[in-house]
């Protein structure tokens, strides 16, 4: 138990201090990897420890999808929230899926259209 709490606040630690004006919480899953799809983002400002929830999206996936396509929704809806919101400021993007991050550092064709609409934001953002 001693060591969720540390990480859970080194977690913590990690999100305050990027100092985001807003942090988008996303998540992707499907039934067992691929049936049933479901994209969300969860939009919160304050400290993390204690944040004041904006809003939640949430996105019905396709029948036939994969957990990773539908991670790349969630990523998807923060960023078109993000630029039709216009705003300024940091603001900072949780992820908990490693393939996807992996997959946008590393400039993957699967996420052109995610690294396409990041090139539209004009504040900044950081993707953790």
């Amino acid at each position: 138990m001693a060591d969720q709490e540390a990480l859970r606040n080194e977690t913590l630690s990690c999100i305050e201090s990027h100092k985001p004006v807003f942090t988008l919480y996303t998540d992707g899953s499907a039934s067992d990897g691929t049936f049933n799809g479901e994209a969300a983002m969860v939009i919160t400002s304050g400290p993390a420890h204690s944040p004041t929830v904006i809003d939640i999206w949430r996105r019905k996936g396709s029948a036939l999808t994969s957990s990773f396509e539908e991670e790349k929704e969630a990523m998807a809806m923060a960023v078109q929230w993000i630029i039709s919101s216009e705003l300024e400021g940091r603001v900072l993007i949780c992820s908990d899926s490693q393939s996807l991050l992996k997959a946008i550092a590393n400039e993957s064709e699967d996420t052109y259209e995610v690294r396409a609409k990041l090139l539209q934001v004009k504040g900044d953002v950081v993707i953790q």
